[in-house]
């Protein structure tokens, strides 16, 4: 596994190192994925944390159930295209707005920005043939967006899968996106991570449909 700033991809287009030929997005893909990844912050009685989340096509904002506070008023902000401080857009909305499958890890809030393009979900499920890249907002570098190259494991079970990357904090609830008919779509949220590898979530057109009745 390996990570890059997403400042540094302008000048990449295949990562290759330790016997891995897993590339990281081109700079142009990078950048049309990562501006729906974002920052998922929140607040309420004793509570402050950060996770990274992302806009999926009608508006939907995905992220990890653990990084939404169990409190339903407690407050969450979505910091969608943060860098360094500035950001594309800013959400506000609270816990209990939030459809959670907490078995899963998995947080859907529907519709939170239709008239806003978001990333495709793909209709593929992840498999070893495929190429992954992981963006997310990880410690010490929360700040900034870094985007991560892996390879598919194997499945955990009927819903989660791991990754060979082990990923840092704040990382959870990051988009996973695989390469499909030119373009990177969403396969995955991160959900959890060890010191060797990294669990995620499989989404499919499916999962939000579950979540999202109005999704096409």
């Amino acid at each position: 596994m390996r990570s890059t700033d997403i400042r540094t991809l302008a000048a990449l287009t295949v990562m290759l190192f330790a016997g891995l030929t897993t590339p990281l997005c081109a700079a142009d893909d990078a950048e049309s994925v990562a501006a729906f990844v974002g920052r998922i912050n929140s607040a309420g009685y004793k509570n402050r944390s950060s996770c990274s989340g992302f806009q999926l096509q009608g508006g939907h904002v995905v992220t990890a159930a653990h990084c939404i506070p169990p409190l339903k008023q407690d407050a969450v902000y979505f910091v969608r295209g943060y860098r360094q401080g500035t950001y594309t857009e800013l959400q506000t909305t609270r816990s209990g707005d939030f459809a959670l499958a907490a078995a899963d890890d998995l947080a859907v809030l529907c519709g939170a920005d239709p008239l806003t393009p978001g990333l495709t979900v793909a209709a593929t499920p992840p498999s070893a043939e495929h190429a992954f890249s992981v963006f997310g907002y990880g410690s010490p570098r929360v700040h900034s967006l870094t985007v991560s190259s892996c390879r598919f494991l194997g499945w955990n079970n009927a819903s989660q899968f791991y990754l060979d990357c082990p990923l840092p904090p704040g990382t959870s609830g990051g988009a996973v996106v695989i390469q499909l008919e030119n373009e990177w779509q969403i396969v995955g949220v991160v959900s959890a991570s060890s010191k060797t590898l990294s669990r995620a979530v499989w989404i499919n057109p499916q999962t939000i449909r579950g979540f999202c009745p109005s999704s096409d």
